[in-house]
């Protein structure tokens, strides 16, 4: 009963992160200036947000969130198979491995996704003017570990499901 319970709550959170995300696009003026490296290009020299830098970065920004929306489904979908009457199965695995896959995913692009960024806020500059940056923060890292912790937590509950399959075939 307990497992039922706090996995209907993490799905019911994933949700929750699902509308923010969502919501939080369309309602937040300055999303351009929350991109990673934004503040470091900012010290180089002058930004400028142009029709053509507006399309890239509604771009780059689209990558993050359907990334972002897919982990979040994922993690979901995961928790609400482990809801059920057996909460150890092969559905609630595969989600989980499919949200450590797309976490990771979405910790490579936004380290490489800074490249497109970073150009077109800059295009507009005059030559000499113009800067392409990338980092890794903290963020990155963090996101690294868990997308790993979740795709070992799947392999885990791949050897219980196998394992609690065996005990069930001897009983």
């Amino acid at each position: 009963l307990r497992m039922a319970t706090v996995s209907r709550l993490v799905a019911y959170l994933s949700g929750a992160g699902f509308a923010v995300l969502v919501f939080s696009v369309w309602f937040w003026p300055d999303v351009f200036r929350n991109l990673p490296g934004y503040a470091a290009l900012l010290q180089q020299g002058p930004v400028s947000i142009g029709t053509g830098a507006s399309l890239v970065l509604s771009l780059v920004l689209m990558c993050h969130a359907v990334l972002a929306v897919g982990a979040l489904v994922a993690l979901g979908r995961a928790f609400g198979a482990m809801a059920g009457d057996e909460p150890l199965n092969e559905v609630a695995v595969l989600w989980l491995r499919r949200a450590g896959i797309l976490v990771l995913a979405g910790v490579v692009a936004s380290i490489l996704l800074q490249i497109p960024a970073s150009a077109a806020l800059t295009w507009s500059n005059l030559p000499g003017m113009r800067a392409i940056g990338i980092s890794i923060g903290t963020g990155q890292l963090a996101g690294a570990i868990g997308g790993g912790a979740l795709l070992a937590l799947s392999r885990i509950l791949h050897w219980a499901v196998i394992v609690r399959a065996d005990h069930r075939e001897i009983i």
